[in-house]
């Protein structure tokens, strides 16, 4: 658990909790004394994860908006950070090569068979038969 004194509100937080104060820019202390001695002013990102924190331990779970758009705000550089790399385009190579392949085998399935019907000795069989 690590101690966090924004505005001289004291948080014992953990966990996912420590972490949305972390990314928002709060310092965390080990002990409560170290945070009472360094308290911090709020800035906006901070103001909506304590908010967030503060109706999480008041048993209002519902509200989660706050801390739900602080991870969603440090969530966009990983995954700007992830499309930079090669095994992903790769992955994305394999995906729209198997979907070609599929498109081009379920049309040669579901095609008529026309062209194949008419060159076909069949109905000259046939007609010969019935002859």
């Amino acid at each position: 658990m690590t101690w966090f004194d924004i505005d001289g509100q004291l948080y014992d937080e953990g966990g996912v909790s420590e972490k949305s104060l972390v990314a928002a820019g709060a310092v965390g202390w080990n002990t409560e004394q170290e945070a009472e001695a360094h308290s911090q002013p709020t800035n906006p990102a901070l103001s909506l994860v304590t908010m967030d924190l503060s109706a999480f331990h008041q048993g209002n779970q519902d509200v989660n908006a706050a801390g739900s758009l602080v991870s969603d705000a440090t969530a966009i550089p990983g995954f700007i950070q992830r499309l930079q790399e090669g095994s992903l385009w790769v992955r994305v190579a394999e995906i729209g090569l198997g979907a070609i392949l599929l498109i081009v085998v379920a049309s040669a399935v579901l095609k008529p068979a026309t062209s194949a019907v008419k060159n076909s000795p069949a109905p000259k069989l046939a007609s010969m038969v019935a002859k």
